[in-house]
C-alpha cells in the first residue's frame, strides 16, 4: 500500500528547497548508505539500504505481503501558492508497498519539519 504525506509551511515560513534538501541529508546521515538522486522535474528519489522485510515475515510463514525489491520513497517540491490560502509551498513525500522501516523513517523527517518549520501535514492514500 502507499502513501502520500503533504508537508506545506506558511507563506511567511517557507524554507528554501535547498534547505529542505540540507535537512534531509543530514537527518539520513552521511554514512547511512542512503543515497538522494534528482529527477529531470527536481523531485528527490531517496534510497535507504538493506532489503524491505515485514517484522512478522518468520513468524507467520503464510503471510502474503507485498513489498517492492528495494528501500525507497519520493519527495516531490510543491510549487504553487494560492492567494486565499495563507499556506505556500511545500513536499509530497509518497512511498509505495514499503516496510516499516521506511514509513519510520519518513515519519521521523516529516516529524523534524514539522517541529522546526511548524509545517501543516496532510496524510492520503
Amino acid at each position: 500500500m502507499g502513501q502520500n504525506i503533504t508537508v506545506r509551511w506558511k507563506k511567511d515560513n517557507v524554507p528554501p528547497q535547498e534547505v529542505v534538501q540540507q535537512i534531509l541529508v543530514d537527518y539520513l546521515g552521511e554514512d547511512s548508505g542512503c543515497k538522494i538522486d534528482e529527477g529531470e522535474n527536481g523531485d528527490w528519489l531517496v534510497s535507504l539500504p538493506g532489503l524491505p522485510s515485514h517484522p512478522m515475515r518468520s513468524i507467520h510463514h503464510g503471510l502474503q505481503v507485498t513489498l517492492q525489491a528495494e528501500r525507497w520513497f519520493e519527495v516531490s517540491l510543491l510549487l504553487f501558492d494560492r492567494e486565499y490560502d495563507t499556506w505556500g509551498r511545500g513536499i509530497t513525500i509518497t512511498h509505495r508497498s514499503q516496510d516499516a522501516f521506511v514509513q519510520a523513517v519518513i515519519e521521523g523527517f516529516v516529524q523534524t519539519l514539522k517541529t522546526y518549520y511548524k509545517a501543516r501535514i496532510n496524510r492520503g492514500r
